[in-house]
């Protein structure tokens, strides 16, 4: 007993110093990274102080633990400031400074007030990541301005000349405090491309199809299950993503979007598809994997246009024979759903890419080897029974599809 709790001594003794000795090592290992990047500081800065004031650069501190923004005050063509990733709490970027700055990035950092003066030519903004709770009114005399990214701020609400200002046509935003209110909605209406991820959205309000001009539509990872019944107005959009929502039937209103190219409900709790899917004549890309979809209705061979159907990680059990009506398809992905036999698809020479893999295959579909485009095949994972004359034409159509750069994935874990 004795030489039992001596022993449980000793191990604890020994565990302590080894955390110990950790412990040590990564202060040590944290104290060399801040030396490091200070070094770095120190070294471009005076790199810095060598560049002529009228010389057209880059300025790129990412990552570089700055506090205070590097004094800029005698340049005048800086076309690009990548500022990202430091501790930055104000910037101040005075109008001679920036005439010629194109892209401006100051994500992660701890930014709480942004002064900027004119920049007539500014396309892009990145202000992610940072507790501001303002647009800086300096944009709206940035007369190339195209796109903001507002994603992980304070911002609730747009400023009111974004109203009036046509040049911004995409807006990004990803958490923070932002509403779809009416106003936002209004400041909103020249947008071309609309970005939203993990905010407080569980519907849309009718008011969201005043936005005429949208033609690229993302709400991701937020709580929408509907979308109401005028949606179908926003007759421009060519690009509806609504991935990891909430909707369990795909919404009908969807169908009225006669320009919609691309189609994306993946990861969501869709258990069936409407019939009226067919009237989307321009549809080319359809994702709805990650659903619980058990049948592919026979309207979706009315989608002449479609070029990829993607709707692996479902409960389809039946391949439809129509499939084969699909002529200009050319990825095709069936993956991890619960397929017993494929129909006949080698009218279908346009295909580059088929995934069936995590099936219930057991007839191997040989007709997949011969299809004269096809670059990438899964088939992993399925209960294949083949006879010794069956493996040996495996072998060779392998070598052929093999020898035209094509790549079987056949493994069974």
């Amino acid at each position: 007993m004795l030489y039992s709790l001596a022993t449980a001594q000793a191990d604890s003794l020994y565990r302590k110093h080894f955390l110990d000795s950790l412990k040590q090592v990564s202060i040590l290992e944290k104290q060399a990274q801040i030396e490091a990047l200070k070094s770095t500081r120190i070294a471009f800065l005076k790199e810095l102080e060598t560049y002529p004031s009228d010389s057209a650069f880059k300025l790129d501190i990412s990552n570089l633990g700055f506090e205070i923004f590097p004094d800029i005050s005698r340049f005048t063509h800086i076309t690009y400031i990548q500022a990202s990733g430091n501790r930055l709490k104000k910037l101040s970027l005075a109008k001679k400074n920036i005439h010629f700055l194109k892209v401006l990035d100051i994500r992660d950092n701890n930014i709480a007030k942004l002064k900027l003066g004119k920049a007539p030519n500014l396309k892009s903004v990145y202000l992610g990541t940072n507790p501001l709770r303002h647009i800086p009114n300096g944009l709206l005399f940035s007369g190339k301005i195209k796109m903001i990214d507002l994603s992980k701020t304070q911002i609730a609400k747009l400023p009111w000349w974004m109203k009036y200002k046509k040049s911004i046509t995409k807006l990004l935003i990803s958490e923070g405090e932002f509403t779809l209110s009416a106003k936002n909605i209004r400041r909103m209406r020249h947008l071309k491309t609309l970005q939203l991820a993990r905010i407080k959205i569980d519907s849309l309000p009718r008011s969201f199809s005043k936005l005429q001009n949208l033609e690229r539509l993302t709400i991701a990872y937020c709580r929408l299950h509907k979308l109401p019944n005028n949606f179908g107005e926003l007759k421009r959009l060519n690009t509806l993503i609504l991935y990891s929502d909430a909707f369990t039937e795909l919404p009908e209103v969807v169908f009225q979007l006669p320009s919609l190219v691309h189609l994306d409900f993946y990861y969501n709790s869709i258990r069936s598809i409407p019939t009226g899917i067919s009237q989307l004549k321009k549809l080319e890309h359809l994702y709805l994997s990650f659903n619980q979809i058990s049948v592919l209705p026979p309207d979706i061979q009315e989608l002449h246009n479609l070029k990829s159907l993607h709707v692996h990680h479902n409960n389809i059990e039946i391949a439809p024979v129509w499939l084969a009506q699909l002529k200009r398809l050319q990825i095709l992905d069936m993956g991890f759903n619960d397929i017993e036999i494929l129909p006949n698809l080698s009218s279908l020479d346009t295909l580059k890419e088929v995934d069936f893999q995590a099936n219930k295959l057991r007839k191997f579909p040989f007709q997949l080897l011969e299809l004269p485009n096809t670059r990438l095949l899964f088939l992993s994972n399925n209960p294949f029974e083949m006879t010794k004359d069956e493996l040996r034409k495996l072998s060779q159509l392998s070598k052929t599809f093999a020898a035209r750069k094509g790549q079987l994935i056949l493994v069974k874990k």
